[in-house]
């Protein structure tokens, strides 16, 4: 077993493994700011799935949105937009099915 800690630049990577049947992936935490999970503090949470999404200002730009085990989602947007502002997202990872062969 290996463990690895990746940006959030690099999370997306993830999601090519998906198509490996020769790696299985146990878990994928994400760590986040306070700012980006409405605490003062920093969270580590288990991950289920990687979504993105048209920024709707910017057709050519993406957001990603990222889904806890939980039901919360967090946006990561260069443009600042809001879950609620991007049209519905487009599944492009999802860890939940196996704690997940991907």
């Amino acid at each position: 077993m290996r463990h690895f800690i990746l940006p959030d630049e690099r999370v997306l990577d993830l999601a090519q493994l998906h198509r490996d049947p020769h790696i299985w992936v146990e878990s994928v935490l994400m760590v986040s700011p306070g700012f980006m999970n409405g605490s003062s503090d920093w969270q580590m949470n288990s991950l289920a799935a990687i979504w993105t999404s048209v920024e709707p200002d910017a057709p050519s730009q993406y957001a990603t949105v990222y889904e806890l085990d939980d039901g919360r989602r967090y946006v990561r947007s260069a443009l600042g937009s809001s879950l609620d502002s991007l049209p519905p997202p487009k599944l492009i990872a999802d860890f939940r099915n196996h704690r997940a062969a991907v």
